[in-house]
């Protein structure tokens, strides 16, 4: 198969139905000879700051000389960008390659037994950092852990877990108990455990899990992050005895997410694997992750948030209220019907000018009209646009300069908001 086809191929896949199992992703591992087992894996799950918190720690350790691979989902503008190595994401060629031959190797399964599209490009992603051969891979889950595709890694260096809220209720659970119980599930025998530090219910979860697998519960200590200054360019902040650490990614919540991330670091130093300070320094800074609290232009500007749970809108709107005090904003929002979408548009109503609804482009989306008519209820500058690219380049013309536009919700459209200007000069297409 072409990159094209190997597309095609991919996205006929069978779709996630909501019931996870293991069995397929295990019987795929096994046709590959299961290249995940021969990795130094990290393994990542949380409901939120998976992504940034891979980016960090990906960014470390290839500044401490490892050759990194990253696996994340979803991807922004292309799917080869969920899977990295050292920062550059696999190239078509490779992509079809790997894929043909995982084709190739299932064809004979029966229609029951044949891998998901999530399964497949995991699949592929622990057969491309194999044959790079990889010193290190970060590994994000896709749902929850226990059960999601990524969890045949058999003994990780060690297990990351971000902050876990509400969120795939249906899938995961309706407490943060059950939720919890599920994001555990990725903690393996024997293997230390980083964790953000979690409401008092589900760190009780977490160190049951730990303690019974014999496995070290090693916490972020928050108490000793102290953020020194936060501008457009940079935020600087304290972290136990590092001092004026400093990242690019905006937002209070990614100093935090940096925070676990060296936390992370300094536990694999712990076990024996270089980790320097000097690279802990720079990988902080030169870490990049698209799509989350970016600023794309200037006079008026444009952000865009992948925000799409209610921790995430929560977070969104304490960053709006750091940056732009006393400001309202120009919402341009699409989502997923799955998701509370009432509640997280109730979190952002009082810091409204407007809203541009769209459709995202997923089979789970909500139509424009249907969240336009939810928003109607509560303001009076509500518009549904038939395309994202009408409503940026609409909501563009009705700014003025000292307006901020704020596109947030699902990422499966906020790639394509970002596709309209220039990755720096900030510039409109």
């Amino acid at each position: 198969m072409d990159y094209n086809q190997a597309l095609q191929y991919l996205h006929n896949a069978p779709q996630f139905k909501g019931v996870l199992n293991l069995e397929n992703m295990r019987s795929l591992m096994d046709i590959l000879d299961e290249p995940q087992n021969k990795l130094n894996c990290i393994h990542i799950a949380g409901t939120n700051g998976k992504g940034s918190t891979a980016a960090f720690l990906s960014s470390i350790l290839q500044e401490a000389g490892y050759k990194t691979g990253m696996y994340t989902s979803p991807h922004i503008h292309k799917i080869n960008e969920t899977i990295q190595i050292n920062g550059q994401p696999i190239n078509d060629y490779d992509f079809a390659e790997l894929l043909t031959e995982i084709k190739t190797q299932t064809e004979f399964l029966p229609a029951d037994k044949k891998p998901s599209e999530f399964e497949l490009t995991t699949g592929l992603a622990f057969l491309y950092f194999q044959r790079k051969k990889c010193h290190m891979a970060v590994i994000e889950t896709g749902v929850g852990g226990r059960l999601d595709a990524t969890n045949v890694i058999k003994s990780p260096l060690i297990s990351v877990i971000t902050s876990i809220d509400y969120d795939h209720l249906k899938i995961l659970g309706k407490t943060l108990e059950e939720i919890a119980f599920e994001k555990a599930g990725i903690i393996k025998p024997e293997r230390p455990l980083v964790s953000w530090p979690q409401s008092p219910q589900v760190k009780r979860v977490l160190e049951a899990a730990c303690k019974e697998k014999s496995s070290g519960f090693i916490e972020a200590d928050f108490k000793n992050l102290s953020i020194k200054e936060t501008t457009e360019a940079l935020t600087t902040f304290d972290y136990k005895e590092y001092k004026e650490l400093e990242i690019s990614l905006l937002g209070k919540h990614q100093a935090m997410n940096a925070a676990l991330a060296a936390e992370a670091a300094i536990t694999l130093s712990g076990l024996g694997f270089n980790v320097p300070e000097g690279a802990l320094r720079r990988g902080l800074l030169t870490a990049k992750w698209p799509g989350r609290f970016e600023i794309l232009h200037h006079s008026p500007e444009v952000i865009i948030d992948g925000a799409h749970n209610m921790h995430g809108l929560k977070t969104l709107k304490e960053n709006l209220k750091l940056y732009y005090p006393g400001k309202k904003f120009i919402m341009i929002t699409g989502v997923l019907a799955d998701k509370d979408y009432r509640t997280m548009m109730n979190e952002m109503l009082p810091l409204a000018l407007g809203f541009y609804t769209v459709t995202p482009d997923n089979h789970r989306a909500l139509p424009a009209n249907e969240l336009a008519n939810y928003l109607r209820q509560f303001h009076n500058e509500v518009t549904a646009w038939e395309t994202v690219e009408e409503a940026v380049r609409n909501a563009l013309k009705n700014a003025r300069s000292q307006d901020v536009i704020c596109a947030f919700g699902s990422l499966y459209y906020i790639g394509r908001v970002r596709s309209m200007f220039t990755a720096y000069a900030g510039t409109y297409k």
